[in-house]
């Protein structure tokens, strides 16, 4: 194992003991405190609306020293406000070595980039899991919805199959974005939530996050398949950047503008 490896395989199991305590949950944006983070009810939500008075949430990319996590992933920035984000990924193989790694794959919108201990950055995302986060989960593939800003809001989550293919939805309707996470078939699944986010998307991610890695065959052994990526209907066509932290075999294949491989 790498020294740095080992590093952050140490860093994440300090993240793990906090995890494992009732202050504090994972997010597919970070480290939340519990009390900042909530199912969705239903209706639309406004993210204005889930501060909670006298119990303050800073913004997730800001919690402590927790490692990114987002080791391999592809991003594009839009001279417009984007509209809407389409597109599959694919369920990989379960993880060779199942301990307590978290394995996120989305593809996601954010209004801005992490720039500063003031920066009001938010995400929406509709999320393939691995492992417990604060929505929940265990040793097996489930999908849900997220926002995560200051605050999280998550759908429920609904086990997949290795093999399965998710259609991610993120569609503007007026001022709400629809974020939907739908296996089709004879079950046909769907885990969304409805958002007023409050905020300009222009950032577009197709990402692998991880947490709790301590050996790569805490890794599935294979590959995502993003593809069918479509923006704002087929009218913007996105120049994809690939970026790796890699700690073992992770990489990005950008094949077109529609389809990107994320290798474990």
């Amino acid at each position: 194992m790498s020294a740095k490896l080992i590093h952050l395989a140490l860093a994440l199991s300090i993240v793990h003991l906090i995890v494992a305590s009732s202050d504090f949950g994972l997010t597919p944006f970070g480290l939340i405190p519990q009390h900042c983070s909530s199912k969705y009810e239903g209706g639309v939500l406004k993210a204005e609306s889930l501060a909670k008075p006298g119990r303050p949430c800073a913004p997730a990319h800001q919690r402590g020293d927790m490692p990114n996590g987002w080791t391999a992933y592809a991003q594009w920035v839009s001279k417009t406000p984007v509209e809407s984000f389409l597109g599959n990924f694919t369920v990989p193989p379960v993880p060779g070595d199942r301990a307590l790694q978290t394995i996120f794959l989305f593809t996601g919108l954010q209004n801005a980039m992490v720039s500063g201990p003031d920066a009001d950055v938010s995400i929406i995302q509709p999320v393939l899991q691995w492992g417990k986060s604060a929505a929940g989960g265990g040793p097996y593939w489930s999908i849900a919805s997220w926002f995560v800003g200051a605050q999280a809001v998550y759908s429920d989550l609904v086990r997949v199959n290795p093999g399965d293919t998710v259609f991610g939805n993120m569609t503007r309707i007026g001022n709400s974005w629809f974020i939907d996470a739908y296996v089709p078939g004879p079950s046909s699944v769907h885990s969304s939530i409805t958002v007023d986010v409050g905020a300009t998307e222009l950032y577009a991610f197709v990402t692998l996050e991880v947490y709790g890695i301590n050996t790569c065959a805490n890794f599935p052994n294979g590959v995502s398949v993003f593809s069918g990526l479509e923006i704002d209907g087929g009218s913007q066509t996105p120049e994809w950047q690939a970026q790796t932290e890699r700690e073992c075999s992770e990489a990005v294949k950008i094949v077109n503008p529609n389809q990107i491989v994320i290798k474990f």
